[in-house]
């Protein structure tokens, strides 16, 4: 009878050591470069149970990593990224490089327990380095059609994200400001590397027959020089400001309407140089 009731005591005590495990949080290096991802391991045995059966929709539930707000409670939106259990490790992927220096906070939910498993993570800033600088911005012609829809902007390293219209300027050449121009979408249209980012003219001002065009009026005028200025204010991933401003200076012609035809491109292969030419016998 003594035997038999150490063993059921023995067996809930394991079985509660396995719900309560003890979890642990930590910044990982991924295969990119500079970009980190967090790793959530340590889950008990009703936990990790838990999670292997959630669909990789019902794993945001669980954990979520903000920018720290100093206080657990804050209403801070989550960092964008994807879930997965991996060898019975949650692994969380940040959709953009985190920020060098940023003192972000992790927080996992118990499925089991409800309990809260907290850290505040920060990835450290890299040895210095050249400053980051613009390296294009396209479309690269001094003269543009009135409905240009894009700009897109090249950058030697990872750029911080979340306030990139604060940084950008458009004016007439007289300096005068246009008032904007620019589609403002809070997610920000990034390559996954964050050196590549896509800026949209306000469609509806582009566009013809549109209500903010009637109302507004085109964004550029014809026969008119304009001025865009990427501002050295703007900082890159490593907390650093630009190494200096960049300039894009145009002139804007009639609206194009002619639907590309690869058939007219003209094709200019690179050469390489010293190399010597195959010799078609």
């Amino acid at each position: 009878m003594h035997v038999r009731l150490t063993i059921i005591i023995l067996a809930l005590l394991l079985d509660t050591c396995a719900i309560s495990a003890e979890v642990t949080i930590r910044l990982v290096a991924s295969a990119n470069p500079g970009n980190k991802i967090v790793y959530v391991e340590g889950f008990g045995k009703e936990d990790l149970r838990a999670l292997q059966s959630a669909s990789a929709d019902r794993l945001v539930e669980f954990f979520k990593l903000t920018i720290d707000g100093s206080t657990p409670d804050s209403e801070l939106p989550p960092v964008l990224g994807n879930s997965a259990l991996e060898n019975d490790c949650l692994i969380f992927r940040p959709r953009f490089p985190l920020i060098a220096g940023q003192l972000y906070l992790a927080e996992f939910s118990s499925p089991s327990t409800r309990e809260t498993f907290r850290r505040s993570l920060t990835v450290e800033k890299a040895l210095p380095s050249e400053p980051t600088r613009v390296l294009a911005i396209y479309p690269s012609a001094s003269q543009l059609p009135r409905n240009v829809l894009r700009f897109y902007l090249h950058f030697s390293a990872p750029m911080q994200q979340g306030e990139v219209y604060q940084h950008l300027l458009l004016t007439k050449v007289d300096g005068t400001r246009l008032n904007a121009p620019f589609l403002e979408v809070a997610e920000e249209l990034w390559d996954p590397s964050g050196t590549r980012l896509t800026l949209l003219f306000d469609p509806g001002r582009v566009k013809q027959g549109l209500v903010p065009r009637d109302e507004d009026g085109a964004i550029f005028e014809i026969d008119t020089a304009y001025r865009f200025t990427v501002q050295s204010t703007w900082l890159d991933a490593q907390g650093r400001g630009l190494a200096s401003i960049a300039t894009k200076e145009f002139s804007v012609v009639e609206d194009d309407f002619v639907q590309p035809n690869p058939s007219n491109w003209q094709l200019h292969p690179p050469v390489c140089p010293n190399s010597t030419p195959i010799s078609s016998g």
